[in-house]
């Protein structure tokens, strides 16, 4: 289960180390588009595995803590409709505690936290099932059924995947007389989405029922060719379907960077679908982890934030001008799965001050950001400026170093967030600081050679001056105090062969240079 996060994430900040570009390499810069303003009715959705399992203790419904924790997480990242898996083995007609504690996870879902609830199955028996033994029950309240159906039957799927020979030719295909193939699969699951709007009709048929509900019909899909999308159009047309949810399982590039929406299968199942000249209602589906390794898993641990992915997808959305994208109605998004989700941020904690030594923060140095009580705050996402880049944005334990290679400048200011922050459109603050009154330091040029096991230093200062010399990794080996006499200073230093990085600073003086033992 999802532990409960801590509010209270208390960060300081303490000057690491000067360096020259030379020492590191910047792995990632960030550079978020700007907040998508979400209408009400944006459907921000997610599956819910584990909700119930006859054969296992770790089960959500009639666990108060486990739906406790669902609520809560779905709350605080923004979640307005939860799809849930494993409604088939509910015991529903058997067991009337099973059909309570449904009802009481439903209405509690849709009047205190204003979140719709859908259910999976792989034909129309399962919803006939949900329906006569819950759905249509005259101790369940309107408020208490489900909104949704979702048709999660995989007929794209390759012949050489085994599946048509196997459980599906079993189960679904051949005892209704379908061929065990992709064709019979697919002529399957469209005959299905008829009986399927049916059985979710029925609840809105005021003949039948004086409390009316509607519930929604939609169904999954993967990679489709033109066929596919031509009949599930016609499906849409005639109201058969309301959404179709497609796959967008892919991970992020080497370079942390993402592409979910420029690449072929993607776009080329889009074209197809809204080439109909028909409008389409379609919600991408993000993995936080599937099977194959194409998803998103170890990005979100991380570099990644989940709302990123959404706001990416939908900036490429908007900028695609093919006139397929006009039919496209992108309603939402969905994630798969919750067991797999990142932790989220309900509250990013106090404000702190960004301040560096004397109050600034100078070009081509490091910065170390320690975080206590980093039980879950063992990452953060970054708005800077242009310029400002990480050393490193990888994992980190209790604390991150931050290179600014640009010289702030006055009103200039620093956004900073939780990575796996998951409530989309929430901006806040966590360590921002403007910088109203930054005295100037000029900054003197000196020049260094190393020889005889000393590190000879000429400049045009005087007087004593704070120095450290690291090794190419960034670890201190030697500080200390010089004293600069008529230009020149001085500094005992015996190492091996190799690159080192000197930093000299005072009052007059704050320069850095990287030099070479070779003797």
């Amino acid at each position: 289960m999802l532990k409960k996060l801590k509010r209270l994430i208390v960060i300081t900040l303490t000057f690491f180390i000067a360096h020259n570009s030379m020492a590191y390499e910047e792995l990632y810069t960030f550079k978020s588009p700007a907040p998508i303003m979400e209408a009400d009715s944006l459907i921000k959705a997610m599956y819910i595995d584990n909700f119930f399992s006859a054969d296992s203790s770790e089960i959500i419904l009639g666990d108060s803590i486990a739906e406790q924790e669902l609520f809560d997480y779905a709350q605080n990242c923004g979640f307005n409709y939860l799809i849930l898996y494993g409604l088939s083995q509910v015991p529903l007609g058997s067991n009337p505690e099973s059909v309570d504690a449904l009802r009481s996870f439903v209405r509690r879902a849709h009047e205190d936290y204003e979140i719709k609830i859908g259910c999976i199955g792989q034909s129309s028996k399962f919803f006939d099932r949900i329906h006569q033994k819950y759905q249509s029950l005259e101790r369940v309240d309107s408020i208490e059924r489900l909104d949704s159906y979702n048709l999660e039957f995989e007929f794209w799927k390759s012949f050489n995947s085994g599946i048509y020979q196997g459980y599906y030719c079993e189960y679904y295909l051949e005892p209704n007389g379908y061929s065990c193939d992709s064709i019979g699969a697919f002529e399957f699951a469209m005959d299905e989405l008829v009986k399927i709007d049916s059985i979710a009709g029925i609840m809105a048929d005021t003949s039948f029922t004086d409390r009316p509900s509607l519930v929604t019909t939609e169904i999954y899909i993967g990679w489709i060719n033109e066929y596919h999308a031509e009949v599930l159009v016609d499906k849409m047309e005639e109201g058969i379907i309301n959404r179709i949810l497609g796959a967008v399982y892919k991970p992020a590039l080497a370079d942390g960077s993402l592409n979910l929406y420029y690449f072929y299968h993607q776009l080329r199942r889009l074209s197809f679908l809204g080439n109909q000249n028909t409008n389409i209602n379609f919600l991408p589906i993000f993995a936080s982890k599937e099977s194959q390794g194409n998803h998103l898993g170890d990005w979100l641990d991380t570099i990644g934030s989940v709302p990123f992915v959404w706001e990416h997808y939908h900036h490429e959305f908007d900028i695609d001008t093919s006139t397929y994208a006009e039919h496209i109605n992108l309603q939402g998004y969905v994630w798969y799965n919750y067991s797999h989700m990142p932790l989220c941020f309900d509250s990013l904690g106090e404000e702190g001050w960004l301040d560096g030594p004397g109050g600034e923060l100078l070009r081509d140095t490091i910065y170390q950001f320690q975080v206590l009580d980093s039980e879950n705050a063992n990452r953060f996402f970054w708005e800077l400026p242009e310029g400002v880049s990480f050393v490193d944005s990888s994992k980190w334990e209790n604390s991150v170093d931050l290179r600014f290679i640009y010289n702030f400048k006055e009103g200039d200011s620093i956004l900073v967030r939780p990575a796996n922050r998951c409530y989309l459109g929430e901006y806040q603050s966590f360590v921002i600081k403007e910088f109203n009154d930054i005295p100037e330091i000029e900054e003197e040029e000196f020049t260094l050679f190393y020889a005889n096991q000393h590190i000879h230093i000429i400049s045009e200062s005087s007087g004593k001056v704070d120095f450290k010399i690291y090794n190419i990794l960034g670890q201190c080996l030697l500080n200390g105090e010089m004293l600069f006499q008529n230009g020149r200073g001085e500094i005992p230093f015996q190492s091996k062969e190799g690159y080192y990085l000197l930093q000299l600073t005072s009052d007059k003086l704050n320069g850095l240079q990287l030099f070479l033992i070779d003797e």
